[in-house]
């Protein structure tokens, strides 16, 4: 650590100032000695570390170094993915049904009695006859079933007609033939016989309409029918019914009228894709949209419905209603739109959830014209959906990482030729926030040192390492898979003053299987591995060097031209055990040196024979001459930088460090200073 030295500096140079100004009052030609301290500089243990934090003061007062390093992150969102297959339906025009067509038509006998030319009798009068198995055959109609209100013509795909005959007559009819035709073409649609009808019955025949053309208007005549003739009593109300019924109507093509009608529903399970033997119970969308993409030639609005009633947000399920605009004649229209899932709340049973889409037309009164080429594409996509809380069983899955490498810092500032750490301490620690348990496996764990390449694997393999479940979302459960030097190799790991990991890790979710559906897992809140590093400075070493830079004094500061030469003192108060080197640079604000001095012996500190510690700081006292320049040069530095480099040969013996162990040097300027000396 370095002391600024700012205000002694400006205290210095005001004097000096004083000095010159009284030249004008006091002619006589003096010198004088001006004694200051420059500046104080500290090298610490912190400076061998890195910083403060990682530096540990053990109850012994020794200290060790402790570092600790995240070298790989699992998050949740990468543990289970929720993926599902997309909804795709397309479908032609012969999936729309036309309205069904029902059409009643009466025949009485007052018809009957006119189209014969017979008299009109009273109701009530019986007429008697005589001859047995009289006939009398007649054909009557047509009837006219009109609903051109709602369509022009239509060649069917399907569809039924039921013909049914009512003879409320009270003679029986046989022999029957009734022909349904269009009016406008006259085209036969189909010819239809009845071998009996009694009297006070009803009979029904159906013909299939596939390939048939239709118009607006058709006409069923009873082209033949025989009456039985026998005794009756007339009642000119009397009559034949006929009735034509046509439906399960699906169109070729057809100019009409469609009535509003669902063209599509579809009511499933979804089921998550990937999961493997996970089991998802209940999940909270992070962020996630279904993609509706639709395109249609029909010249009709097409309305989507699509509802996840498992997906809730504040209680209320999931919805959305979509239009896609009449197609343009002979051209399409199409609609793609998206929809957040964002914060609802997914429920599965079995890892899918209830999807429903419905698809329906409405009617706009309008005769529009629909052929088979006319087409649905419905495509419903849910994309990137990403948990941000899942619930159940997260399953049994390998992660498997690396070889990974991470950097490594903590060691930058150690710099030695050769250096020998008695003890070291690695340990590998996983902070776990997800409510599953695991197992790790090290496959590699090797120290690199790219400056000079070398580097040392660990060894032996360690065991598996069991992680604990977390039980909440904020406190992690901490699992340590140590790897003391009892045990293993870890003090060459470090000696080599390695600037890389390398790590191969298996991790294995649930090896026990499925604890009853208990998993849980957020995002940003999974595994964290972290890689925990303690060497207690207890150390041989050759050619170990210190170093730290901070601010000096100012570089306006500028000697006056009065001051001649003079001397600094460098004051070096080593509380190290160790005998060394010690060198100061002196940087511009550019960081770039503009001087440097070296100092070579700084005596090591002497160690108490009983207890191995410094009982006594060594001091080194070094005196150099400067000229003006030279000492305007070092006092305009912005920085300091200073270093040591020390030895514990020729002992072998290991030296420990404690917490006060310093190393401190004080600069102190010894100035000749020439009063009313001329100017050059």
């Amino acid at each position: 650590m370095i002391h600024s030295m700012k205000k002694i500096a400006g205290f210095i140079l005001a004097i000096l100032a004083l000095l010159s100004c009284s030249r004008d009052r006091d002619q006589f030609n003096w010198k004088t000695q001006i004694l200051t301290p420059i500046v104080t500089a500290r090298l610490s243990i912190n400076d061998l570390a890195g910083d403060e934090t990682q530096v540990k003061t053990n109850t012994d007062e020794t200290v060790s170094i402790v570092y600790s390093e995240n070298i790989y992150s699992y998050s949740p969102d990468t543990l289970i993915n929720l993926e599902v297959d997309p909804y795709i339906e397309s479908f032609k025009i012969d999936q729309l049904q036309l309205s069904d067509i029902n059409v009643t038509e009466r025949y009485t006998m007052r018809d009957l009695f006119i189209e014969l030319d017979y008299p009109l009798f009273l109701d009530g009068f019986t007429i008697t006859i005589d001859e047995p198995d009289s006939t009398l055959d007649v054909n009557f109609g047509p009837f006219e079933a009109d609903f051109s209100e709602y369509v022009q013509s239509a060649l069917l795909s399907n569809g039924t007609a039921e013909i049914s005959l009512e003879n409320q007559f009270p003679l029986d009819m046989r022999d029957v033939t009734v022909e349904i035709r269009n009016q406008s073409s006259g085209d036969l649609i189909e010819s239809v016989y009845f071998d009996r009808i009694d009297s006070g019955e009803r009979e029904v025949r159906s013909i299939d309409l596939a390939g048939k053309q239709i118009e607006g208007v058709l006409e069923m005549t009873v082209t033949n029918a025989t009456i039985e003739v026998e005794t009756y009593t007339i009642d000119l109300d009397d009559y034949v019914e006929a009735n034509i019924s046509i439906f399960d109507i699906e169109v070729e093509e057809a100019t009409a009228v469609f009535p509003a009608q669902e063209i599509v529903r579809n009511s499933d399970q979804v089921e998550l894709q990937g999961l493997n033997d996970a089991i998802i119970d209940e999940a909270i969308i992070d962020q996630g949209f279904v993609r509706v993409t639709a395109y249609s030639t029909i010249e009709e609005e097409l309305y989507l419905t699509y509802e996840v009633p498992s997906a809730t947000l504040n209680g209320v399920p999931f919805v959305i209603d979509v239009v896609v605009p009449p197609a343009p004649p002979g051209g399409q229209t199409s609609l793609d739109v998206t929809y957040d899932f964002d914060d609802y709340l997914f429920t599965f049973t079995d890892n899918k959830f209830d999807n429903t889409v419905v698809g329906r037309i409405d009617s706009s009164g309008i005769q529009r014209t629909i052929t088979k080429q006319d087409s649905v594409y419905i495509n419903l996509q849910i994309e990137e959906l990403t948990p941000k809380c899942i619930r159940g069983y997260l399953g049994q899955q390998n992660i498997h990482v690396g070889p990974a490498t991470a950097a490594i810092d903590f060691l930058d500032k150690i710099n030695a030729s050769s250096l020998d750490f008695e003890m070291a301490s690695l340990a590998i620690r996983i902070e776990n926030l997800i409510g599953a348990t695991a197992e790790l496996d090290v496959q590699q764990l090797t120290a690199t040192n790219t400056s000079d390449a070398t580097a040392v694997s660990l060894s032996p393999t360690p065991p598996t390492l069991a992680i604990d479940r977390a039980t909440d979302t904020i406190t992690a459960t901490s699992s340590i898979l140590s790897l003391d030097e009892t045990t293993y190799n870890t003090p060459s790991l470090i000696n080599i003053l390695p600037n890389e990991i390398t790590y191969e890790i298996d991790m294995n979710t649930n090896p026990g299987g499925n604890a009853g559906g208990i998993d849980f897992a957020y995002k940003d809140k999974g595994f964290e591995a972290y890689l925990d590093l303690e060497i207690p400075l207890s150390l041989q070493a050759s050619q170990l060097t210190l170093k730290d830079t901070s601010d000096f004094i100012s570089g306006t500061a500028r000697l006056p031209n009065e001051v001649e030469n003079g001397e600094l003192t460098f004051i070096f108060t080593n509380g190290f055990p160790f005998s060394g080197t010690a060198a100061i640079y002196f940087l511009n604000r550019f960081d770039d040196p503009i001087d440097s001095l070296v100092f070579n012996p700084i005596e090591e500190a002497s160690l108490d024979a009983t207890t191995r510690r410094v009982d006594e700081p060594s001091k080194t006292r070094i005196k150099r001459a400067f000229t003006p320049d030279e000492l305007d040069r070092i006092l305009g530095a912005e920085k300091m930088y200073l270093t040591a480099t020390f030895t514990t040969e020729p002992t072998a013996e290991y030296i420990k460090i404690y917490e006060d162990y310093t190393l401190e040097v004080k600069i102190i300027g010894d100035f000749i200073y020439h009063a009313n000396k001329p100017l050059d």
